[in-house]
């Protein structure tokens, strides 16, 4: 018996204390939950989501109000209510804008990670994969969610490439919210085709007349600037002679 307390306490000893606040955090949140009766199954999910992060996890309390923040209370005529006593200005909390249920019931969210921790997240973000198990032993552990395999964004958008018969890059496009191809590569008998212009003689006519319409722009064009040059060749040889 002694040499089992001894393990027991070496292993507790080895611990770092990150270890020992995030199982601290865990157990706090799931006994919580175990004695408050049945929860919800959109609490449920937010548990098992901040389990598949491997590190335990912790209940964020919020609140719907801007601390350090308030405004002067006031009747339907907007005048400002005193307090019948103090005969001072009643005030109220500002409320955050846009809040949400969470900012009224808190959030349940993984424990903070270390930067290797962060790149694990990252790596299961892109390729999907398993948090390690953080290994808890009390009570607590026995209701406490284990982490689940993630898909990752690659893995997601190569099935849909595949299932849904799209190309990677339209699938990639398409899981970022932006499509920059209007042609997917899929089916190539929805390939768009190209219709040659039917031939006809009045199109050959046209042809011909606009062709020579530019030879004769062109050598109007090109007379001008034999002009030009010759005029301006003979003001250099006057002004020279004049010198």
């Amino acid at each position: 018996m002694g040499s089992t307390r001894s393990t027991a306490g070496s292993a507790n000893a080895a611990r770092s204390p990150r270890d020992v606040t995030r199982e601290s955090r865990t157990a706090t949140l799931m006994e919580n939950i175990m004695t408050g009766g049945e929860v919800s199954k959109k609490r449920e999910a937010e548990l098992q989501k901040a389990a598949n992060y491997g590190r335990g996890v912790q209940f964020i309390e919020s609140t719907p109000v801007v601390k350090g923040l308030t405004q002067y209370r006031k009747d339907d005529k907007g005048n400002v209510l005193l307090d019948p006593v103090t005969k001072k200005p009643l005030t109220k909390a500002v409320l955050k804008t846009g809040a949400t249920a969470a900012d009224y019931t808190g959030r349940i969210i993984a424990n903070e990670p270390t930067l290797k921790e962060l790149g694990g997240d990252i790596a299961r973000g892109l390729v999907g994969g398993q948090a390690p198990d953080p290994g808890y032993t009390g009570e607590f552990s026995k209701y406490t969610p284990k982490p689940q395999p993630v898909k990752g964004l690659i893995p997601t958008v190569l099935d849909a490439a595949i299932g849904g018969k799209l190309s990677p890059v339209t699938a990639i496009t398409k899981a970022i919210g932006t499509n920059f191809f209007s042609y997917s590569g899929g089916d190539k008998s929805e390939s768009p085709t190209t219709t040659a212009p039917e031939t006809t003689t009045e199109f050959a006519e046209s042809e011909a007349e606009a062709d020579r319409k530019k030879k004769l722009a062109g050598s109007l064009v090109s007379s001008a600037t034999k002009g030009r040059s010759l005029f301006s060749t003979k003001a250099r040889t006057i002004s020279g002679g004049m010198a």
